[in-house]
């Protein structure tokens, strides 16, 4: 009775806070500000202030209220954000639905019209404001943005010659009209345009017996998509809707350029590409900008050439390559400069050529006695020279086997020619631009040590950059770039060099994953030493970043791991949480201001230290291995300013590593090269149960046992899948939660000869049968146990953590009595001592219950009233 009056009550509240907040329609009385949205009528569509990516601007916008992927459809401030949410207002004015920034205004429905007296969010995803009678005086379906809804109509109006257009965003981040454009024209054919001019694209017209678009024959598959075009002699439009209101679709002028059809998958919670136009990104006119070269089989689509950078390095990051690329060295025009010409081969030659009659030799050299001439080309089969003299467009890379493509000749500065560069892939020492990715190329260290590249841990299907030893055959990682952000696809992401930095792009929308998160714009390139230093480097070879300052679990010989005495920090090393995840677990190791190294686990508490540093003995007072120093070389170091600890390797052909483990274990292992394996030199603490918290809330660990932990009586693995990859650390959880109500019986599992967990609280003297009464009594005591010799009554009210089981003989164990369901109880339970009894509660009535029930939606129903009248906002939507 007592959990139906709370759900019950819940419910009405729900209900009640539902139908007060929720609302589709701004007033003369509802103002739009901060975290405060609009709700379409049936939670379709929901409206409000929102972020593009990483960007810091704020735009009005709409997007699908149920799905897991934000996804906006329409903008009003495309090319005007504001910078604070709480300070901008969306209200009625004038006449007009407007969006002020302070006393600014920055977006209106810009009507002559006084009389519009509300704007409503509908469930089709269109925003009409209206005037007192309700008739539409401006609705958001004809001032479309990207997105074309189901419902919406894309007009050409005979009248005026005008055509209503989609235009894709700019970026990823920035929703201001990009260069890419969907319209209809005269001809009632749909068009994709560049820069609202150049035509790349085309539907074909409106075949009016098979209702379609001659170019479009994916409209034949109409079991989805209902399309309808219409044309009288004053405008033509084109529409569809869906012939199950139940999926999600829609279309929209994407940043690749292409027109794309998607529709919502449930099962998968993403988005379908259902159909796009061109097929092929490269087919979309100047997708690279001036110069930049487009490749269909390469990730990123476009690379600049030799000689050549992108403009706006940040804009490529995020898939908007409208700018293109820029030369490294300005061409010079004066004697005794030389320029040479760098040859594309099989390429497409791009627009906007000048020609003449002139053999292939006449032809170079007219190019280069023009101070204008960017390149130039020669068809032999005419004997015609082309030569080009503004900045390069639409230039395609072909395939090899394309017989189509032309040679096609770049004018550079002699400084920026290769200089006899060897084929084939580079992937020996440096990264410098994009190099590490789309094509499964690894880099490794000049002696061939360590290799760099995407890897799997174990049987993950996510992707990370990390270094491992490449002549070893067990690939052991020692390093992780992203380690708590992996890709999903390698070959479509990307590690290179942009805006002085070393990244990680991830494929899917190329966006940084990870970064050297570095302020200096002049790195120049990235070497991976043959000690497994990842270093970066500006253009003189100094020192930006190395991956030795930002170990992970694994300390190699060279590392120094520091404290640093001015901020209070330590450098750590933390272990990978499970064996298929590298992202940071809970236990770590650093050194402490006492010179003394301390494992930690969750960051706070410690388990293990290795005592201070010993400068006579030359080593920690608590690891005696130290001694064995034949083959490793340690040394301490401390100053005013910092102290650090380091090691090398006496015969450096040895091969060693200390790894801050998953078992919450520092183990340091030296490589057996007559077995092929790994030999565990020296491990802390040395005992597994010893490490804090190993098995996790309510796990059991024993030292005896394999595994070593195991969940007690009425309890599972939190998850199963995790402790089978040794991760024990979210440990376990009870089969039957605990009620505490009259009639529900619990009692009490004695765990004997175990270590009592921590976190206890001394309830005070008394006797054992007292103690468990009291933790009866108390719905927060999760077990309890009786101190016999003090007389104290200790108690859990908390989760239990380092629970650790003792062997049989061993003296100093005490009993736990774990606080049970009694369906988990065992059968027969014969602990020797009283160890059941009933929680007492009370109980309300069901009258008292319904009476309770109505009177609190009594109350919040007239607060919503209130509220109402007032015209005021509750819960941050309108």
């Amino acid at each position: 009775m007592v959990s139906f009056f709370f759900c019950t009550l819940s419910s009405f509240i729900f209900l009640c806070i539902h139908v007060c907040s929720a609302a589709d329609t701004i007033s003369a009385n509802f103002t739009l500000s901060g975290d405060q949205t609009l709700l379409s009528s049936n939670g379709t569509f929901k409206m409000g202030f929102f972020q593009p990516g990483n960007s810091a601007n704020f735009y009005i916008g709409m997007w699908y209220q149920e799905l897991s992927i934000q996804t906006i459809v329409w903008v009003a401030n495309r090319d005007k954000p504001v910078s604070d949410k709480n300070t901008s207002v969306l209200r009625i004015s004038d006449g007009n639905l407007v969006l002020l920034d302070g006393n600014n205004l920055v977006w209106s429905t810009g009507l002559n019209s006084s009389s519009a007296h509300d704007a409503v969010l509908q469930d089709d995803g269109n925003l009409v404001l209206r005037d007192d009678s309700g008739s539409p005086l401006w609705q958001s379906f004809d001032h479309l943005g990207d997105t074309w809804l189901p419902g919406a109509k894309i007009r050409y109006d005979k009248r005026t010659k005008k055509s209503q257009r989609l235009t894709s965003w700019t970026s990823s981040e920035d929703p201001s009209p990009g260069l890419f454009s969907l319209e209809l024209d005269e001809s009632t054919a749909y068009k994709i345009l560049w820069n609202g001019s150049t035509q790349y694209w085309s539907s074909g017209p409106w075949n009016s017996q098979s209702k379609i678009f001659d170019s479009v024959p994916e409209m034949r598959l109409n079991y989805i998509y209902n399309f309808s075009f219409f044309s009288n002699e004053t405008e033509s439009y084109f529409t569809y809707s869906l012939y199950n209101h139940a999926n999600v679709s829609r279309f929209a002028m994407d940043v690749s350029g292409q027109i794309k059809q998607f529709t919502w998958l449930n099962n998968n919670n993403q988005w379908n590409l259902f159909w796009s136009q061109p097929r092929q990104q490269c087919q979309v006119y100047a997708y690279c900008g001036s110069f930049g070269i487009c490749n269909d089989k390469s990730q990123p689509f476009c690379q600049c050439p030799r000689g050549f950078s992108p403009v706006s390095q940040k804009d490529w990051d995020l898939k908007d390559y409208s700018a293109g690329c820029v030369r490294n060295t300005e061409l010079q025009c004066s004697r005794g400069v030389i320029n040479e010409f760098l040859p594309l081969t099989n390429v497409k030659l791009p627009d906007n050529n000048s020609e003449g009659l002139l053999g292939s030799t006449s032809c170079r050299s007219a190019c280069l006695g023009n101070c204008s001439c960017m390149a130039y080309a020669h068809e032999e089969t005419s004997n015609r020279c082309l030569m080009w003299s503004k900045d390069v467009l639409n230039l395609q890379q072909l395939e090899e086997d394309n017989s189509e493509g032309s040679m096609f000749y770049l004018r550079l500065s002699a400084s920026d020619m290769p200089r006899n560069s060897p084929s084939g892939k580079s992937n020996k020492v440096m990264i410098i631009g994009a190099v590490l990715g789309s094509l499964g190329v690894t880099i490794s260290s000049s002696r061939g040590t360590f290799k760099m590249g995407f890897f799997q841990p174990a049987t993950s299907s996510n992707f990370y950059v990390g270094m491992w030893y490449q002549q070893l055959p067990q690939q052991t990682i020692v390093w992780v770039a992203n380690r708590d952000k992996p890709v999903s696809d390698k070959k479509t992401s990307l590690l290179k060099i942009s805006n002085g930095n070393l990244v990680l792009l991830d494929g899917n929308n190329q966006t940084p994953v990870w970064s050297t998160g570095l302020n200096s714009s002049s790195a120049h390139d990235a070497v991976l030493q043959d000690d497994g230093n990842l270093v970066l480097r500006d253009e003189s070879g100094s020192l930006l970043w190395q991956s030795f300052d930002h170990p992970g679990d694994t300390w190699l010989p060279g590392v120094k791991i520091r404290y640093d005495k001015r901020t209070k920090k330590s450098q750590r090393l933390t272990s990978w949480t499970s064996v298929e995840d590298p992202s940071p677990g809970l236990f770590s190791l650093e050194l402490d201001e006492s010179t003394a190294y301390k494992i930690l686990w969750n960051g706070s508490t410690q388990y293990w230290s290795s005592g201070p540093w010993n400068p006579q003995s030359k080593l920690f007072d608590s690891v005696p291995e130290m001694r064995l120093n034949y083959i490793f070389n340690y040394s301490f170091f401390s100053n005013a300013t910092e102290s650090y600890f380091t090691y090398s390797i006496y015969n450096t052909a040895n091969i060693s590593r200390l790894v801050m483990d998953v078992s919450g274990q520092i183990r340091q292992s030296s490589w057996l090269n007559n077995n092929n394996q790994w030999n565990l030199f020296w491990s802390q603490p040395r005992q597994q149960c010893l490490v804090y918290s190993y098995c996790g809330s309510f796990g059991i660990c024993s030292s005896k046992s394999q595994p070593f932990c195991q969940c007690p009586r009425g309890f599972r693995p939190k998850s199963q899948k995790d402790w089978d990859l040794k991760d024990y650390s979210a440990g376990c959880v009870r089969k039957t939660e605990l009620q505490c109500s009259r009639g529900v019986v619990n009692q009490f599992l004695p765990l004997t000869n175990v270590k009592l967990p921590d976190n206890l609280e001394v309830w005070g003297i008394t006797s054992f049968n007292t103690c468990g009464s009291a933790c009866l009594g108390n719905c927060s005591c999760m077990a309890y146990a009786h101190d016999e010799s003090s007389n104290r009554c200790l108690m859990w009210t908390k989760d239990v953590f380092n629970l650790q089981q003792f062997e049989e003989d061993y003296s100093e164990g005490n009993t736990l009595y774990l606080r049970l369901s009694a369906s988990d109880m065992p059968s027969s339970s014969t602990s020797g001592k009283s160890n059941k009894a009933v929680i007492f509660g009370t109980v309300i009535g069901s009258l008292g219950a319904i009476a309770l029930v109505l009177l609190a939606v009594i109350i919040m129903l007239r607060y919503c009233r209130r509220k109402r009248m007032r015209g005021e906002k509750s819960d941050g939507t309108l």
